[in-house]
C-alpha cells in the first residue's frame, strides 16, 4: 500500500500536457518555431553529424509537451534539467570542434567516441565542470528551467570562440589565448570566417534546447529565496571546490598538447581547455633552488667575467656598428619542401645572400607555428626559450612585468640608443608595456606613424615602408650616434583569402598539397618581402655608418591542405618551425662571418639539418660578429649553446647523438650532457620570469 500511494504521489505530482492541448497564440508560437527549428536542423546537421540530427528530433519530441511538477515531480525535474543541461553543454561545445579530428575520423559517432578512449576526459570531467556550472547557477536563480537554459551558453561561447580561433590560425583555444583577445580581435577583421557549422552545430541546437527546456514548470516553492540558495550552495560549493581540486591535480600528470586541434582529438576540448588554465601556472622547475641564476652571475662576475657588456679593447669607436634586427612576419622558405610544386623562386635575393660567404645564415627554429608572434620576439630579444614556460601561454602576457635583461638592455649599456618599431597597432601583445621593461628607450607603432594609400599592400603597411623607418632613424642620429633598432614588419600577416586591387598575384604554385590560392598570395607576399630587402641593403651599402642587419622569420604562414592528410604525413614536423635567418653587414666586422656558425655535429654523408641554431641564440651571432665582450647573463647562455645547439618546444638537438631528440626523451642517460644545460636553462627562464 504503501508503494503504491507512493507510485500515485509521484503520478500526481506531474502534469503532462500536449503543446496545442489548449491552443492560443504562445502555443502555436512554439510549436511552429520548434518545428522549424528541429526540421531544418535535421536536415543540414545530419551531412555534418548524424547524432546531432538525432538530438534535434529528440529535443523536439520533448517540446510538444509542456510540463508541469510539484512535490516529488520537481526533484525529478530537478534532476533532469541538472543532468540535460550538463550533457548538451559537454557535447555541443565538443562536437562543433570534433569533426577533422584525425583520431574521430574512424568513428565518427562523438558519443562512440567519447567512450573509446580517455573516456574521464572526454565525458567524465566535461559533465561534472558543467553540472558545477549549472549548481552554482542555479543557487542564485529561483526558477530551474532558467537555470538549465542559461548553463550551456558560456560553453557554447567557449565552443565558437575555439571554432573561430582555428579557422584563423589552425590552433585550437587555450586558457592563455585569453590574455591575447585583445590582438585577436584587431586583426580579425582580416580573415575570411565561416559560421555555416556554427549555426547548425551551436545556435540552432541551442534555440531547440532552451524552448524544451522552458516546457518544464513548477509548482512555485514557498521556501525563502535566501533558504533556496543556501540549500543549493551546500550542493554547488563542494561540487565545484571537488572539481577544481581534482583537475588541478589532474594537469600535473596530463599536459594539453595545443599543436593544431589536438586539444579536441586527444582529451577533448572542455577538459584541455580547464587543464590549460592550470598549465599557465610557472611552477619551479625540479632540483631548482633559490637564487641559483643570481649566485652564478656572481660567481661569474667574481672570477672576472663582465657585469655589464661592453666592446673588446680593439674594437674602435669607428668599427661599432648600428645594430638593426628584423623579425618578418611570416618570413619562411617555402623551397625546402621538396613536394610544394612551385614553379618559380619567389625569394631569389634570400637564397642568395644565403649562398655568400661574407653573409651569416641558416635555418633557425621557431617555438612557433601560424601565429603567436609575440612569443618569437621574446626569444630574439631575451635569448629564453619558451619551451620550458607553461605549454600554450604569451611571455610578454603571462610573465614579463618587471624589467628584464634584454639585448635592448645590452646595447643601452653599450652606450646605444634602442628603438622598437611595428607598424600595427601597439595595443597587441601588451608592446607598449613590456618594451618599456625589456629596456626600449623609444617605441613607434601604428598609431605614430603617417603614412597615405600606396604604402599598404592588402590592408597591411609594407616592408618597404617599414624599412624606410628603419632608414630615417639612422640617417637622424646625431654624429657618432649608434643605434640599436627592432623592426617588425606587418605586410605578410595572414589571411591570404582575398584579392586586393593594390597587389597582384602571379601564379607559383602548379601542383602541390596546399591551398593555391592561398599559396600563391602568401608567395607573392614573400617575392614583395625579397625585394623591399634587396632595396633596402642597396641602401645601406652606401650609406657611411657601419651597420649590421639581422632578419628572421617568426613562424610559418598557416595555410590549409587540400586534401585530408597531416603535414606530418606530408613533411617532417620539423620543417613546419624551420625559418630562414641572415646577417647582413656594410663593414668589415670584428669577427669573420666564416667563424659565426653553429656547433652541430652532423651524422656521416649529410650535410644539412632541418635547422642548426634557434631564434633564442641569434643574439649571440650578433654580440660575436661585432666583438662584444659578453657579460655573465650571455656566458650562460652561450653555454648552453654550445651542449644544445638546437632547441624548441618540439625537442632539441644532440651532438652526441647526431639527431633531433623529442623533448619527453631527453631523459635517457645518453644525453646527460644535454640535460645539465637543459636544466640550467629552465633554472634560468624561471628566475628571470617570477
Amino acid at each position: 500500500m504503501e508503494i503504491k500511494k507512493w507510485i500515485s504521489d509521484v503520478r500526481d505530482s506531474f502534469s503532462v500536457r500536449f503543446v496545442l492541448y489548449k491552443p492560443n497564440r504562445k502555443s502555436i508560437v512554439k510549436f511552429v518555431l520548434s518545428t522549424i527549428v528541429a526540421l531544418f536542423g535535421a536536415i543540414f546537421s545530419y551531412g555534418m553529424l548524424k547524432e546531432v540530427a538525432v538530438w534535434f528530433v529528440l529535443m523536439y519530441i520533448v517540446s510538444l509537451f509542456d510540463i508541469r511538477t510539484d512535490r516529488f515531480g520537481k526533484i525529478i525535474s530537478e534532476l533532469y534539467l541538472l543532468l540535460i543541461s550538463s550533457i548538451f553543454s559537454s557535447y555541443f561545445v565538443q562536437a562543433i570542434n570534433i569533426l577533422g579530428c584525425e583520431g574521430f575520423e574512424h568513428w565518427n559517432s562523438l558519443a562512440h567516441y567519447s567512450i573509446v578512449n580517455e573516456i574521464q576526459f572526454r565525458l567524465w570531467y566535461p559533465l561534472l565542470i558543467t553540472a558545477s556550472l549549472y549548481l552554482l547557477v542555479r543557487s542564485f536563480v529561483h526558477s530551474p528551467r532558467i537555470a538549465a537554459a542559461v548553463t550551456p551558453f558560456p560553453f557554447l561561447f567557449l565552443g565558437l570562440a575555439d571554432h573561430l580561433l582555428f579557422q584563423a590560425r589552425s590552433q585550437e583555444l587555450s586558457f592563455a589565448d585569453i590574455r591575447a583577445a585583445q590582438t585577436a580581435f584587431t586583426v580579425a577583421g582580416n580573415y575570411n570566417f565561416s559560421f555555416y557549422k556554427a549555426f547548425f552545430m551551436l545556435l540552432l541546437p541551442y534555440i531547440a534546447y532552451i524552448i524544451m527546456v522552458l516546457g518544464f514548470k513548477q509548482v512555485r516553492s514557498p521556501m525563502s529565496y535566501v533558504k533556496q540558495m543556501a540549500i543549493w550552495l551546500v550542493f554547488a560549493i563542494p561540487t565545484s571546490v571537488m572539481t577544481y581540486v581534482h583537475m588541478s591535480k589532474i594537469s600535473e600528470v596530463r599536459n594539453v598538447n595545443t599543436y593544431r586541434n589536438l586539444m579536441s582529438d586527444e582529451l577533448g576540448y572542455l577538459s584541455s581547455f580547464v587543464i590549460s588554465y592550470f598549465d599557465c601556472r610557472f611552477d619551479a622547475p625540479e632540483g631548482y633552488v633559490d637564487n641559483y641564476i643570481s649566485d652564478r652571475l656572481s660567481e661569474l662576475v667574481s672570477n672576472g667575467s663582465n657585469e655589464v657588456a661592453r666592446f673588446e679593447d680593439d674594437v674602435t669607436i669607428d668599427r661599432q656598428p648600428n645594430v638593426v634586427v628584423i623579425m618578418n612576419e611570416s618570413y619562411t622558405d617555402m623551397t625546402i619542401f621538396d613536394n610544394m610544386g612551385l614553379a618559380d623562386d619567389p625569394t631569389p635575393f634570400l637564397h642568395e645572400l644565403m649562398a655568400d660567404e661574407d653573409v651569416v645564415s641558416g635555418y633557425a627554429m621557431s617555438s612557433v607555428y601560424g601565429g603567436l608572434t609575440a612569443n618569437a620576439e621574446f626569444e630574439l630579444l631575451t635569448s629564453l626559450t619558451t619551451a620550458f614556460i607553461p605549454n600554450g601561454t604569451i611571455a610578454y602576457n603571462f610573465y614579463v612585468y618587471d624589467e628584464l635583461y634584454s639585448l635592448a638592455t645590452l646595447f643601452d649599456e653599450l652606450g646605444y640608443r634602442t628603438v622598437a618599431m611595428h607598424p600595427y597597432f601597439g595595443a597587441n601583445w601588451s608592446r607598449p608595456r613590456v618594451y618599456d621593461l625589456l629596456g626600449f628607450e623609444e617605441t613607434y607603432f601604428i598609431e605614430d606613424m603617417s603614412y597615405d594609400e600606396d604604402d599598404l599592400i592588402r590592408e597591411y603597411l609594407s616592408d618597404e615602408y617599414a624599412y624606410s623607418l628603419i632608414q630615417d632613424e639612422l640617417t637622424s642620429d646625431a654624429e657618432g650616434e649608434r643605434t640599436f633598432q627592432f623592426m617588425i614588419t606587418m605586410q605578410n600577416h595572414g589571411g591570404y583569402m582575398d584579392y586586393y586591387d593594390n597587389f597582384e598575384v602571379e601564379q607559383y604554385v602548379t601542383d602541390g598539397p596546399v591551398n593555391s590560392i592561398q599559396m600563391d598570395i602568401f608567395l607573392n607576399l614573400m617575392r614583395e618581402s625579397d625585394r623591399a630587402i634587396e632595396e633596402f641593403l642597396t641602401w645601406l651599402e652606401d650609406f657611411e655608418e657601419p651597420t649590421v642587419v639581422l632578419v628572421f622569420g617568426d613562424h610559418h604562414p598557416h595555410i590549409p591542405l587540400t586534401s585530408n592528410s597531416s603535414y606530418e604525413e606530408l613533411y617532417d614536423t620539423m620543417l613546419d618551425y624551420t625559418v630562414p635567418y641572415f646577417i647582413w653587414t656594410n663593414y668589415e666586422t670584428y669577427a669573420e662571418p666564416a667563424e659565426i656558425h653553429s656547433n652541430l655535429t652532423l651524422p656521416e654523408g649529410r650535410n644539412t639539418v632541418l635547422a642548426d641554431t634557434s631564434i633564442s641564440y641569434l643574439g649571440l651571432y650578433i654580440l660575436e660578429l661585432i666583438g662584444v665582450d659578453e657579460p655573465a647573463y650571455y656566458e650562460i647562455i652561450r653555454g648552453i649553446y654550445d651542449n644544445v645547439p638546437v632547441l624548441s618546444p618540439i625537442g632539441f638537438y644532440s651532438n652526441d647523438a647526431q639527431a633531433f631528440v623529442g623533448m619527453p626523451d631527453r631523459i635517457h642517460p645518453q644525453y646527460e650532457r644535454e640535460n645539465d644545460s637543459l636544466s640550467e636553462y629552465t633554472y634560468l627562464v624561471y628566475e628571470m620570469l617570477n
